[in-house]
């Protein structure tokens, strides 16, 4: 099983709505087991799966209702002996997909993000984003190495990607151009643009989202999901 998370400290960069937009992505278009944990303690996502269980019992969708990955809210501090079991033992799901709270600070994070597999750091493309992003990877590779040398585990793999960018504005091209070398990470060439930020009021958990762009989310998915079945 892999573990991914979008991840950022910073708050309102979209990293709960990437993640669900993965797993539909995993789930409903490539047809692999995934499941969802909800340690951000997002209402928004439970209340979205709520809703959407509701939709499909009106309506009779008893197959899609069958195919909903599991979303299970767990309190970071709950999570590690979970992320620990998940590496050591056999499994039928495919992949995990972890959504945490922004404060790295708070008990359990960093403990839990050691155990990610592939983070991916969304950002909107503005120079001091560099400066953060820098120093929140070289502390999070600091503390993060020897609990992964203990369950012999290779380095997290950490890439940066670019959501809400305005399309054709400086900050896209700046990042373009500089976030790859500036960070010392791999940077995922295709994003979204906050022209389609309609994507967190428009997805659901049940089905690929089909918005204005949808074809540019599409690449998107499949630029991650190449970077992580490399």
């Amino acid at each position: 099983m892999k573990i991914i998370s979008f991840y950022n400290p910073k708050g309102g960069v979209g990293k709960s709505t990437l993640n669900i937009l993965l797993c539909n992505y995993i789930q409903y278009y490539l047809n692999k087991k995934v499941v969802f944990i909800n340690a951000a303690t997002q209402k928004g996502v439970e209340e979205k799966r709520t809703t959407d269980e509701y939709i499909l019992e009106r309506d009779g969708k008893q197959d899609i209702l069958n195919r909903l990955y599991p979303i299970y809210s767990i309190a970071s501090e709950d999570l590690y002996d979970i992320l620990v079991e998940a590496k050591s033992s056999e499994s039928n799901v495919d992949y995990m997909v972890v959504d945490l709270p922004g404060n790295y600070h708070q008990k359990g994070i960093i403990s839990n993000l050691a155990l990610v597999d592939y983070m991916f750091i969304p950002l909107q493309g503005g120079q001091l984003e560099i400066i953060d992003t820098k120093e929140f990877i070289s502390y999070l590779q600091k503390e993060v190495t020897p609990i992964r040398k203990k369950y012999q585990l290779p380095d997290i793999d950490i890439s940066i990607c670019l959501n809400k960018v305005k399309a054709g504005s400086k900050e896209l091209q700046f990042a373009l151009d500089y976030f790859e070398q500036d960070t010392g990470v791999p940077l995922i060439k295709e994003y979204i643009t906050d022209s389609q930020s309609n994507l967190q009021t428009k997805l659901n958990t049940y089905k690929v989202v089909k918005i204005p762009g949808s074809h540019k989310i599409h690449d998107f998915c499949i630029s991650i999901m190449n970077k992580i079945n490399l």
